[in-house]
């Protein structure tokens, strides 16, 4: 036990500790994306919108303006939509803590106001990304959610998300999300499973797409879609 908990202090300090000029890249996750990749410089912007699809949901959009306001530091607006109808708003802030040639870790911090119903979800994430080789890599988030405002909802959700991918092409990258949330009284609140494609057509401009399932602690599994496109600078 000792042992395992010295490696694991020397793993943490190794990652923290900015000895390798270069930051691994790792690609993001279709439906639950980084603020910007950790490896961002300075000055860097990105458009993005997600639109998601359910078999017997309504259609949910959301378009994000994300800035790296330091090297490895970001802040995201977001603006969720249902339909035609602007739901709420979102604020987050990611920091990058650390890397070295292979792996990087991070944290994420994100805030929710429902535009009606005052309903205010509050999320904190570990960030966790590692590079095997050239064409497999490895994105990990886990944390936790708060939720208040709402009779039914109030409480705390663990978060997991875990994506790999693999560099198919120069321009094609392919991977597999899923996504897992889960509280006290279920160990499956919600669970989605999504392959997806992302299409980098140039230096500015991709496109994700993404088809897979989802299922919640009071439903059977349905289908998702997922698409986004992504404008940066």
């Amino acid at each position: 036990m000792k042992s395992q908990l010295k490696q694991s202090l020397v793993l943490f300090f190794l990652l923290t500790c900015h000895v390798w000029s270069e930051v691994p890249e790792i690609p993001e996750p279709l439906i639950f994306d980084l603020m910007r990749p950790l490896h961002a410089k300075a000055g860097e912007l990105e458009i993005n919108t997600l639109a998601v699809f359910g078999h017997r949901s309504k259609a949910t959009w959301a378009p994000e303006v994300e800035f790296a306001l330091a090297d490895g530091i970001a802040i995201e607006f977001e603006f969720p939509f249902e339909g035609a109808e602007h739901v709420s708003n979102k604020l987050g802030l990611q920091f990058r803590l650390g890397y070295n040639e292979k792996s990087v870790h991070g944290l994420q911090l994100l805030g929710e106001k429902a535009t009606r119903g005052g309903e205010t979800q509050l999320n904190a994430l570990y960030i966790f990304g590692h590079r095997f080789n050239e064409r497999w890599s490895l994105n990990s988030m886990s944390g936790v959610r708060h939720t208040s405002g709402t009779h039914h909802e109030n409480g705390w959700e663990g978060l997991q998300n875990l994506t790999l991918f693999h560099n198919t092409t120069s321009k094609i990258v392919t991977g597999l999300e899923m996504n897992w949330a889960f509280n006290g009284d279920s160990l499956i609140r919600e669970l989605t499973v999504i392959p997806q494609a992302h299409l980098n057509w140039s230096e500015h401009f991709a496109l994700q797409l993404g088809v897979g399932a989802q299922r919640s602690h009071n439903s059977d599994w349905n289908s998702i879609y997922g698409a986004r496109a992504v404008v940066s600078w």
